[in-house]
């Protein structure tokens, strides 16, 4: 998996978290074709509950 580091802070701007509010949050993307054509899919996780906070979808 390849992670982009300006995608983490687009990420964590996102979820700015209160001090000592929730866990970490997990940050996942893979490359898809669908159909014929390309998608980068996105997913953040809370790390302790085990729980997906968001998913995205973008063209590659």
């Amino acid at each position: 998996m390849r992670l982009c580091p300006s995608g983490i802070i687009d990420w964590r701007n996102l979820f700015e978290p209160e001090p000592d509010c929730h866990s970490p949050i997990a940050i996942g993307e893979t490359k898809l074709k669908v159909e014929g054509t390309e998608v980068y899919v996105w997913a953040a996780v809370d790390v302790g509950m085990f729980e997906v906070v968001h998913i995205e979808v973008s063209l590659g």
